[in-house]
């Protein structure tokens, strides 16, 4: 049986490193490395940005 699709896309993303960068009362998140490329490809088929990972965080 294979895994629900749903289940597959977040397990290729659960390994995306991310880095917390505190700056006065906000914190910053940014990548440790890139995106792969079919990880980049599932976001692009379903038309989210990687800000979704990034950003300002309170």
């Amino acid at each position: 049986m294979k895994r629900p699709i749903l289940q597959a896309i977040v397990d290729i993303f659960e390994t995306v490193p991310i880095k917390v960068i505190k700056e006065k009362r906000l914190k910053r998140r940014i990548f440790q490395r890139k995106l792969k490329k079919s990880q980049i490809k599932i976001m692009r088929y379903l038309g989210l940005d990687e800000g979704i990972f990034i950003g300002s965080a309170l």
